[in-house]
């Protein structure tokens, strides 16, 4: 997924930014490796009595650093795993960020981003949702929010929810690129690096999704659901791609292909809360709703909020993520809910269209409230300590030529495309046969040198 991610935004960036959001993906790795090995995993996973008591449901109590990890989920090497899973969600929810705020966010607000995000924000969420002590879990028989509790079995709220609302809130508290909006407000075109990047990563990212969804089922027992998850997660996203070509060439005579691999995304996003639960019929429902809500989102993000948000993050997680949270409560089917969840439930806790009471989309409704409200004040608060502090802008954003940025903060120059450098197409080209007209531009080996 992070291999993914990196691709995306870097072909959605200019050119000279690429080395701040390559670095921004690896950092988010390492800061959430050790934010969710000290404190996050025990805040998501740790002791809780709500179940037994009715205390607490917000948070673990046990666990931090690992110590004691006997007491955290599951035991032994089993624990190791659902460790490694739930780091690889967490430092997703940061991931999403990156895109939104990509080119001219300061590099020590968004690393205690990541930070807060990964450590404290992302693990009570989790925990809330999927504890078998959380609040709002459905992994329980008892103590039931609304007798069903959340219907979120991948994680569309609680990761891709969680990582929109920190990218709006961040994306807001940063303000726009420069030259972004003339000064009528209205948009402008910015440079994009690579479509090419931007189609690969999402293609990657599709093929992450179903270790993303599949591997939700925790269990190699548990293969038949897993099957399932990954079912239903290509049907909604190749339904929201198709969705997505038809309202862009509806209302802008044209398909972009970054709009294309966006739709895919939003059907993916959009998918991930119900795809144990949803059959054939509800996935593809569920995509092609999610194609024109993402365009429509984006337009109302860039042209009436003027946010910039350079990879349509906000439309496509926080948007889509709050419809995959309604949609699963609306076509989960009595005998999905029961496998995926393994209960005897479903008759009650069905899609209110399949005849459920609607107490499954109550409980989605209630955690959409308090999850924007829980990310957006920290997140907010965070930039507005910065801004007061470091500064939350980076002091080239958009001034420089294509090779100062990056170079002046990460190190090296980037050549630009009219420097000929030894052994390319138009240097050999003008030379022939004869390859020592190139000997000059060799290194101290010879020419045979710059060939390898």
């Amino acid at each position: 997924m992070q291999q993914g991610f990196a691709m995306l935004e870097v072909g959605s960036c200019a050119k000279d930014h690429t080395k701040e959001i390559l670095l921004k993906n690896i950092m988010d790795i390492a800061i959430g490796a050790a934010s969710w090995w000290i404190v996050g995993h025990a805040i998501a996973n740790g002791d809780d009595s709500f179940r037994n008591s009715g205390a607490n449901g917000v948070f673990g109590t046990s666990g931090f650093g690992y110590i004691n990890a006997a007491t955290v989920g599951k035991p032994g090497f089993g624990g190791q795993a659902e460790w490694f899973f739930g780091l690889s969600f967490a430092a997703t929810s940061a991931t999403i960020v990156s895109g939104a705020i990509a080119e001219r966010c300061n590099m020590i607000p968004y690393f205690l981003l990541a930070c807060l995000l990964t450590a404290f924000v992302y693990p009570v969420v989790a925990h809330v949702a999927w504890h078998e002590s959380g609040r709002l879990s459905a992994y329980r028989d008892e103590r039931l929010a609304f007798g069903c509790g959340l219907l979120d079995f991948a994680g569309g709220g609680v990761v891709h929810l969680t990582g929109g609302v920190a990218a709006l809130a961040a994306a807001w508290s940063v303000g726009p690129r420069d030259n972004k909006y003339t000064s009528r407000g209205d948009p402008v075109p910015m440079r994009q690096q690579s479509v090419v990047l931007q189609v690969l990563g999402t293609l990657t990212l599709w093929l992450g999704w179903f270790a993303f969804n599949g591997g939700s089922v925790l269990s190699a027992s548990r293969a038949g659901i897993a099957a399932h998850c990954c079912f239903t997660t290509t049907l909604s996203g190749a339904a929201a791609c198709l969705s997505t070509g038809v309202f862009f060439y509806a209302t802008k005579r044209r398909v972009d292909p970054a709009a294309a691999c966006n739709g895919i995304l939003a059907g993916l996003v959009a998918i991930t809360p119900g795809c144990a639960t949803s059959n054939a019929l509800g996935a593809m429902f569920t995509g092609l709703v999610a194609g024109p809500l993402y365009g429509a989102s984006a337009h109302f993000v860039e042209y009436k909020l003027r946010i910039d948000d350079v990879c349509s993050a906000v439309s496509v997680h926080a948007t889509c993520g709050m419809w995959g949270l309604i949609a699963a409560a609306l076509f989960a089917t009595p005998r999905y809910y029961d496998a995926a969840y393994e209960t005897s439930r479903g008759q009650r806790c069905m899609g209110a269209f399949y005849g459920g009471n609607g107490n499954s989309l109550a409980a989605a409704i209630v955690f959409i409230l308090l999850d924007a409200a829980w990310v957006a004040v920290p997140v907010l608060g965070l930039f507005a300590v910065m801004k007061r502090t470091c500064g939350v802008r980076s002091d080239f954003g958009g001034r420089t030529s294509d090779s100062e940025l990056d170079s002046s903060k990460h190190g090296d120059v980037i050549l630009p495309t009219s420097v000929k450098m030894p052994g390319s197409a138009e240097l050999r080209a003008a030379a022939g046969s004869d390859d020592s007209i190139l000997d000059g531009l060799a290194p101290a080996g010879g020419i045979s040198e710059a060939k390898s």
